[in-house]
């Protein structure tokens, strides 16, 4: 019984971490860096633009909702979950990370593989349906961009 609550937890929370992940216009849908070129200091993680430099805020912006990060131990746990670095593939010029809940860094090719984590597979990682959405209003530059 126990077993059962403690993997009902963790999937909620990987749920939410998705859910979290929303705000399309805050953070817009992306498959390469080139999606992202109209924000400042912003690159694409997986399936979204997000800073990766800490950005100068007012006191009274709404904070980032994922943490910025250089190494999995700048992470730590979030809503009960333990974080790891997920690391931008151009780690010459881009420099941070993001913190993503452990698994979240997982690829996927079909939406199946995604049930437990958003339901849909976008840009090979696990994404919900607002994003979904958003990636498939993207304009294409290759047949392989434009799979779904």
């Amino acid at each position: 019984m126990n077993l059962i609550i403690i993997i009902l937890l963790v999937s909620v929370a990987n749920v939410s971490s998705v859910a979290n992940m929303n705000n399309t216009k805050r953070f817009p849908a992306c498959l390469e860096d080139n999606d992202c070129r109209r924000l400042e200091s912003h690159v694409c993680f997986q399936y979204f633009c997000y800073p990766w430099q800490a950005p100068r805020t007012l006191a009274s912006a709404e904070p980032l909702p994922l943490d910025l990060c250089r190494m999995d131990k700048d992470c730590g746990i979030k809503n009960g979950v333990k974080q790891r670095c997920f690391k931008h593939h151009d780690k010459r010029k881009i420099t941070s990370g993001i913190c993503i809940p452990i698994g979240s860094e997982k690829t996927c090719i079909s939406h199946e593989e995604c049930e437990e984590k958003g339901g849909k597979c976008c840009n090979s990682y696990c994404c919900n349906e607002v994003y979904f959405n958003a990636i498939q209003k993207l304009p294409c530059s290759s047949n392989e961009g434009c799979q779904v």
